[in-house]
């Protein structure tokens, strides 16, 4: 089979992507993307379709840079279907019509959360790694979507208007959606489900304890995280393959002195405040995706309609 991708995580983002790809890398069927996020559809796509589809035909002649350590297995013959995720495909306007150019016959598996808490986890990761410290109702309260944007991804919580662009490529089969809280429930039959859409082997027994949850943590230092965004920065300007790996490289540890010095905790969501988000700009966003399903999305709890 070509090592090409055909299947996409596109998000949403803080909404148990990091878990899945961490689990669906321990299937031997299975091919995906270590740091997980190419973003190749989006703010890489500059570099081209074959820098894109080389990451899964011949990752092995960039091991010496650690070209962004993107993939766990050598194609030994085994995996069936290869993958990524990418959460910032699911708001970025040109992924769908992109990917449908690249693979028309694309699966997506959409992980999607309670929009508020998924928001409201989007906010703290802003504050642990952006060095954003303004209060989370100012922000909310500010009633533009777009100012909003500026400060945390609000936008990726919008499920209907995202999913929409979508379906304008793409019949709605090739689209899977997991319920983030019922993925924490029940995550072995979720997971069954996935594997059965993907065509593999639905028998394959998954180690939780090797599953990266990507918990949030506070930045070490402002200058730190400046760091890391002019890293980040320099990297889109500059498609030096040798580059890309050296300053992807910095990032990573940069991310990991985060994760693993500072910890940071916040408190639940007011529910007064979930409330009003739903108001202002849930509300419809959820009723839109229920049509979308199918189905009733009962374990979000009540809303105001």
């Amino acid at each position: 089979m070509e090592a090409r991708p055909n299947f996409i995580i596109p998000g949403a983002g803080r909404s148990g992507t990091t878990a899945l790809a961490s689990y669906l890398d321990q299937h031997p069927e299975v091919f995906i993307s270590k740091l997980k996020e190419p973003n190749f559809f989006s703010e890489n796509y500059y570099l081209g379709i074959d820098w894109y589809v080389s990451l899964f035909r011949d990752s092995a002649e960039f091991g010496r840079f650690e070209l962004l350590r993107y993939f766990t297995k050598r194609l030994a013959g085994t995996e069936r279907v290869f993958g990524e995720a990418s959460t910032n495909y699911l708001i970025h306007p040109d992924a769908p019509k992109r990917i449908h150019n690249f693979n028309p016959e694309m699966k997506f598996i959409f992980m999607l959360r309670d929009p508020a808490e998924r928001a409201y986890s989007s906010y703290k990761y802003a504050v642990q790694y952006d060095g954003l410290d303004r209060p989370f109702e100012e922000i909310i309260r500010l009633g533009d979507i777009d100012e909003i944007q500026e400060y945390f991804d609000i936008k990726s919580s919008l499920y209907h208007t995202n999913i929409s662009r979508f379906l304008d490529y793409f019949p709605r089969e090739r689209m899977l959606f997991v319920i983030f809280e019922e993925f924490v429930r029940n995550p072995e039959g979720e997971l069954k489900r996935i594997l059965r859409f993907l065509g593999v082997d639905e028998s394959f027994e998954f180690d939780p304890s090797k599953v990266n949850q990507n918990a949030a943590v506070p930045p070490v230092s402002t200058k730190l995280q400046k760091l890391i965004h002019r890293i980040d920065k320099a990297r889109r300007l500059d498609d030096n393959i040798v580059k890309f790996a050296l300053l992807t490289g910095l990032k990573e540890v940069g991310n990991w002195v985060n994760h693993s010095l500072v910890r940071k905790k916040f408190p639940r969501l007011n529910p007064e405040l979930r409330e009003y988000m739903y108001r202002e700009y849930f509300a419809g966003e959820v009723e839109g995706l229920e049509k979308i399903l199918g189905r009733e999305l009962k374990m979000w709890g009540k809303r105001p309609r």
